[in-house]
């Protein structure tokens, strides 16, 4: 158990006294049996050792040596100094040191006694285990490390309890890992590269998603909590620290029993808004922020917001935006620096919302360092008055901490301070220790700590003379540490006027020596002058000399001065055999192996690098010196000169320039001639009497441009060519050629054919779209083997269809089908299928949508299937766009119903719209209207019913008045007609026809799929100029460019808006006359999951309204005519897209009246 043993410290000491708590002064036989007792050292080994030991020594000397000799540990050591032989073992594990210490727990260094596998185990403090919360607290964060097995996150192996008589030891146990934290790291070196920074977040972003998978949110991300270390083959690997605040997300319920009224959890400095107000509303997003305010500090060197204080630091963090880190330092890149302010903005939604957006958008930035360049980087002095980065660290519980006495009988002198200890000292600041502090103790482990601090244990109190020594000996007069050069003479006058010794230089009988065990080479002479020459092996290194002293040959030796020199290596570059030169082919892989030796000491390390006039694609692995390079066709033929650089380093280097040397590389590239390249060639789809050009383009690096000579291979439909010198293919398909395609195109070198490559052209050449309407229903007979018929072939797709989105998507693909399909009976099948498939997706927009395209091209019973559509109707899920276009489809079965004489089903029609677009006032007060004049219309009807319309006089005017009233409601296609539109000249190369063929235009669809080239086309509709207009449309999610043009001018200049459809400028609205762009989306816009997105657009004066799927993007006054024609405008070659391609469906229109 650990330090079970009240009376350990409590009285005499049989062997020795107690002093303050403190190190107890024993025997070397009473400290011997302390050993035995505490089972820490093997028998055997613990005698072998004993016979070893001086006859004159006391308990620290032993104790030293068994530390010396590995049989001990310092902190055992210590503990047993102070007369504790137990609470060195917990269950299977052998405790080794004491990383750390905080309010919620210690952490310690551990072995498992058999298996030897080094942990780090975190324990419970005592006067925790009664406390209800707090042993939730620890076990939920057992729970939440074990559900979690990732590289970038610290693994949990074990969770146990011991008990003794009435004493519970709770401890977790976990993977030790060899390290430092970026905490540490960071204020070390003030501000950390671009690329580091990134790959740092980067790698905690991925153990943030695994955790973000299973649920479970950190809460206390910041620089500490990630733990910095290294793989075998020396890459940086970041693991997330501290899952004590962790909870599984949506557990509220337990929440409430582990976060009291007036505390927040989580780090100021670092801790999102949201959870300022509100630690149980935190989800990911809040640890998204965490990881941005982590990201900040590391690259600006401080995190976003200062405060004087932790709670002042809240404040501001709640009410304002985090400042951008280019404001702070301009070489942050700015595609960054919107990364970052992304990740810091105060709305959740305006966040990343998935650690691995996160990772992705960090991906391009990123650079692993190496481990020189992390550890070679000189100190930074950290703060110390307490700023906001003093408060980073600081409380975790900021209101109401209460934290428990850390297990007492174990506390080291100096242990960190928490909230339940006063502070010492005259500073008037409280600080309160971190609850996930201890987590942090397990990344800052013993090797870290070993590698920063100065070598060697503690110098304990000098011995206690024993009867028949000198009772005053010498004091020891102890110099401040040196630092010398190896090969370099020293000399120190350790014998200076304020030494006691001083007036006894002179003594002939006084004698002075190095106390045995002394660097090699250092000696002293008889009037205390300390001279030495270290030698090349002796650096770097710190040593420590003791001169000793005796007033004669019969007297004992003294220690009488002791002297630190640290011998720091000369500066000496290591030797770099020559790379010699090399001859290669391009396109033929040069592997060499550079090779450097250090003069001084083989343990150095050696890096190597390449110089700035390495060609593109050279790389050498640093560490291994292992150069490889592949030459493209454009590096030869010639001669490169690269020069190579071996640099020698270690902990000692100081400058890194001078231990640097260089050679050069000299390669000739042999030219080889090498066919062409064929640039991609885009895969197309296009229709029966579209006309397809396309350019293709392929690279010749060995002959001039214009030398390439294109050819069409194997099997070539009528009409189809390429030309051989520009590389134009063109094609105009006719009926026969609807079916896939697949043309071999070949590029040759045109002074040897030979030398050629061939590309695959795939084009789906689909037959005309059926353009007939109003056609009869077929045949029961010819329905019903269809209607099997199309059932047997999309069995399996409706299988897997089983979510309300697969089946809505399948129902949208059959309906294309349908369209295209020339075979009446199997086209209504199709549509009948597509009805169905939507009524099972309960999406009532989806088969409405088939009802429309159904009745479009055959009679139907347009009432009955609307109203059919209608049963599955849930107004609750559907956005203001499904709902305003639902009411559309409601009343246009509406008015066909009346004139049927359906009076009934009219009404349940009307219904349905009305209650479709509660909330909008205007289109209710119509529709109220509506509803009063259908009942007049009722009542004035002789006819039978279910039978047409006989109406009184009063009647006809009511129906008159109802249809007026209908009109101003309906929205009327826009762009149906091809020959009634304007097309408008543009620049391009090859475009015929002002690119008329390249578009699909019928009944308000839309269709431009091409592939990119220079040049853009475009049309007006000039049937009618609109003032005051609202537009409907569908927007395919495909769609790569494109803007719908507002307010066009019978003649000269546009001087009207364009909308965006481009994704790079989604919905942005430009103004044409300024080309500025005047407004526009201030988060992300909504997409539809089918595909299609809804859109609205409202012109009123000079006022625009822009809405997608229901959500207002844009609502400002804007510059710019409004008042014109409508338009379509298609760059032709979008950024970074291979084809050209815009989708417009039910391009609608109605006009507003005027307020």
């Amino acid at each position: 158990m650990l330090d079970s043993q009240p009376g350990a410290l409590g009285g005499q000491c049989r062997d020795g006294q107690r002093v303050n708590g403190m190190a107890l002064k024993f025997t070397v036989e009473s400290f011997i049996n302390l050993v035995r007792q505490s089972r820490l050292v093997d028998a055997d080994r613990l005698e072998q050792l004993v016979a070893t030991l001086p006859a004159d020594g006391d308990s620290q000397s032993v104790a030293d040596a068994l530390v010396a000799a590995e049989a001990l540990t310092d902190w055992q050591a210590d503990k047993l100094l102070k007369g504790k032989h137990k609470g060195f073992f917990l269950g299977k594990y052998r405790l080794q040191s004491l990383l750390g210490k905080g309010g919620m727990s210690s952490v310690y260094l551990a072995d498992h006694v058999l298996m030897r596998r080094r942990c780090a185990i975190k324990v419970l403090p005592h006067k925790k285990v009664n406390d209800t919360s707090y042993l939730e607290r620890f076990h939920r964060e057992a729970q939440a490390v074990a559900s979690l097995d990732h590289p970038n996150i610290v693994r949990a192996y074990d969770v146990d309890r011991e008990v003794d008589g009435t004493t519970e030891i709770h401890f977790l146990v976990m993977e030790y890992v060899d390290g430092a934290d970026l905490g540490s790291v960071a204020d070390r070196r003030g501000r950390l590269g671009v690329g580091e920074a990134c790959e740092f977040i980067r790698q905690a972003a991925l153990g943030l998603a695994a955790a973000h998978q299973l649920g479970l949110v950190h809460r206390d991300l910041k620089p500490s909590n990630l733990m910095l270390t290294w793989t075998t083959d020396d890459r940086p690997q970041v693991k997330i620290l501290d899952l004590g605040l962790a909870r599984f997300a949506g557990s509220e319920k337990d929440e409430g029993s582990l976060t009291k009224t007036g505390q927040m959890m989580g780090t100021p400095d670092y801790m999102s808004p949201e959870q300022a107000w509100d630690t149980k509303a935190v989800d990911i997003r809040g640890d998204i922020y965490s990881l941005g305010c982590t990201l900040f500090r590391f690259l600006v060197g401080s995190p976003p917001f200062q405060g004087e204080n932790p709670f002042q630091t809240l404040m501001v963090r709640t009410t304002l935006e985090a400042p951008a880190a280019r404001s702070l330092d301009p070489g942050i890149p700015e595609d960054l620096d919107s990364v970052v302010t992304r990740m810091l903005r105060r709305d959740v939604a305006e966040r990343f919302q998935d650690p691995q957006e996160v990772v992705e958008a960090l991906a391009r930035f990123a650079e692993p360092p190496s481990r020189f360049e992390v550890e070679k980087t000189p100190s930074v002095e950290p703060a110390t008055s307490l700023t906001l980065t003093d408060a980073a660290e600081q409380s975790t519980q900021v209101v109401g901490a209460s934290l428990g006495q850390f297990l007492e009988s174990v506390r080291p002198s100096g242990s960190v301070e928490t909230a339940d200890m006063p502070a010492t000292g005259a500073s008037p600041v409280r600080r309160y220790a971190p609850v996930a502090g201890v987590a942090i103790a397990v990344v800052v482990l013993v090797t870290a700590w070993r590698m920063f601090s100065t070598p060697g244990r503690p110098q304990a109190d000098p011995p206690v003379a024993t009867v028949g020594q000198p009772v005053d000996p010498p004091s020891v007069v102890k110099y401040p540490e040196q630092s010398i050069d190896e090969q370099q003479p020293f000399e120190q006058d350790l014998l200076g006027p304020s030494h006691p010794l001083a007036g006894q230089r002179q003594n002939p009988n006084r004698e002075f020596r190095v106390r045995p065990g002394g660097p090699d080479g250092v000696s002293v002479d008889r009037r205390g002058r300390l001279k030495w020459t270290p030698d090349e092996s002796q650096g770097p290194g710190r040593h420590t000399v003791v001169v000793e002293s005796r007033p004669g040959a019969a007297a004992n030796w003294q220690a009488v001065a002791e002297a630190v020199l640290r011998v720091r290596e000369i500066d000496r570059p290591p030797h770099l055999e020559s790379p010699g030169r090399h001859e290669i082919d391009e396109l033929q892989e040069l592997e060499i192996r550079l090779a450097a030796t250090d003069p001084d000491r083989p343990a150095n390390l050696i890096e190597y690098t390449l110089g700035n006039d390495a060609p593109r694609g050279m790389a050498v692995d640093r560490r291994t010196g292992r150069l490889t390079w592949t030459p493209t066709e454009a590096q030869g033929p010639g001669e490169f000169r690269v020069t190579v650089r071996a640099t020698a380093y270690d902990s000692e280097v100081i400058d890194p320039e001078r231990q640097r040397v260089e050679s050069t590389l000299v390669v000739s590239v042999a030219e080889v001639d090498q066919p062409p390249r064929l640039r991609s060639i885009p895969s197309l789809s296009m229709r029966v009497g579209q006309r397809l050009r396309l350019r293709v383009r392929a690279d010749d690096l060995d002959d001039p441009p214009g030398e390439v000579r294109f050819s069409l291979q194997g099997q070539v439909p009528a009409g189809a060519s390429i030309n051989p010198t520009t590389g134009i293919f063109s094609w105009a398909p006719q009926k026969p050629h609807a079916r896939a395609w697949r043309f071999r195109i070949r590029a040759a070198s045109a002074e040897n054919d030979e030398l050629f490559n061939e590309g695959l052209l795939l084009l789906d050449v689909r037959p005309p779209r059926v353009t007939s309407r109003g056609e009869a229903v077929p045949p029961d007979a010819d329905r019903t083997a269809a209607s099997a018929d199309v059932r047997d072939v999309f069995r399996p797709l409706l299988s897997q269809a089983r979510t309300p989105v697969a089946r809505s998507r399948l129902a949208m693909d059959i309906i294309e089908q349908a369209r295209e399909t020339a075979d009446s009976a199997r086209a209504h099948a199709l549509f009948e299928l597509a009805h169905q498939t939507a009524l099972r997706a309960r999406q009532t927009a989806v088969a409405l949508e088939v009802v429309r395209a159904w009745r479009q091209r055959f009679q139907i019973d347009l009432v009955g299937n609307t109203l059919m559509s209608f049963k599955v109707l849930n107004l609750k899920e559907l956005d203001s766009a499904v709902r305003h276009e639902i009411s559309e489809e409601a009343l246009r079965a509406f008015v066909p119903a009346i004139n049927a004489g359906r009076l009934a089903e009219a009404r349940q029609l009307l219904g349905h719209a009305v209650g479709s677009i509660r909330g909008d006032p205007g289109e209710m007060a119509r529709l109220k209207n509506a509803s009063g004049l259908l009942e007049q219309i009722s009542s004035e009807n002789t006819g039978e019913a279910e039978k047409p319309l006989k109406l009184t006089p009063k009647g006809k005017i009511a129906l008159g008045g109802l249809d007026k009233l209908l009109k101003r409601t309906r929205f009327t296609p826009l762009f149906r007609d091809r020959a009634k539109l304007s097309f408008v000249q543009h620049s391009g190369d090859d475009l015929e026809d002002l690119g008329r063929s390249l578009w699909v235009i019928s009944g308000g669809d839309i269709r431009l799929e091409t592939p990119a080239r220079a040049g853009a086309s475009g049309f007006w509709d000039k049937s009618a100029p609109l003032k005051n207009f609202r537009l409907r449309a569908r927007l395919s999610a495909d769609t790569t460019t494109g803007s719908l043009l507002i307010g066009g001018p019978a003649s000269g200049r546009f001087d009207g808006l364009q909308l965006e459809f481009a994704p790079s400028r989604f919905c942005q609205l430009y103004h044409r006359g300024s080309r500025m762009a005047v407004s526009g989306p201030k988060r992300t816009p909504p997409r539809s999951a089918l595909g299609w997105d809804r859109l609205e657009l409202f012109v009123r004066n000079s006022h625009v309204i822009v809405r997608l799927n229901g959500q207002a993007l844009v609502d400002s006054d804007v510059p710019g005519v409004l008042e014109g024609f409508l338009g379509l405008d298609a760059r032709l070659l979008p950024a970074g897209q291979p084809v050209a391609r815009l989708r417009l469906l039910r391009v609608r229109v109605r006009v507003e009246q005027e307020r």
